[in-house]
């Protein structure tokens, strides 16, 4: 599906989120070794996080941004596909 602005597909991976201000404990971030540091935030599908075992990895397209004024961070759409590349 074409976006209006430029996304590109990145690798990412499901982990436990140490404690802290996070509204899930299961999060995602970049695959290590890819465009992205592991360190940026990933704004995506709660219900992929919920449907997969933690350590999953999927394609999902997405942008960085900082749409809220703050560090940026990958977004892709809740409602857009994604692809699992591996399970736990």
């Amino acid at each position: 599906m074409a976006r209006d602005e430029p996304y590109e597909w990145v690798e990412v991976e499901t982990f436990i989120a140490p404690p802290g201000p996070y509204s899930s404990k299961i999060r995602v971030r970049p695959v290590s070794g890819g465009k992205y540091p592991p360190t940026t935030a990933v704004e995506c599908s709660r219900s992929m996080r919920d449907k997969h075992p933690v350590g999953t990895r999927f394609r999902i397209e997405c942008k960085l941004t900082d749409k809220e004024g703050g560090t940026p961070f990958l977004y892709s759409h809740s409602n857009w596909k994604y692809e699992v590349i591996s399970p736990s």
